[in-house]
């Protein structure tokens, strides 16, 4: 499943990415299928840029155990 990291600094799964354009929370504007960033309204007129995420992304977020 893709993770997204939005402009907002937030992340959000594929499905919350879905659930959210389907249940009209944010409106789809733009998506660039092949390099998969999205760009989305919220309803409170947002604009928020979409960009998928990878593991790097994640790294500084999680610490190792020793």
């Amino acid at each position: 499943m893709s993770t997204y990291v939005a402009s907002d600094g937030e992340y959000y799964t594929a499905s919350e990415v879905v659930e959210n354009v389907e249940s009209g929370r944010w409106t789809a504007h733009l998506w660039e299928t092949d390099t998969d960033r999205q760009l989305v309204e919220t309803a409170r007129g947002e604009v928020l840029l979409l960009v998928p995420a990878t593991e790097v992304d994640f790294a500084p977020a999680f610490e190792h155990a020793t």
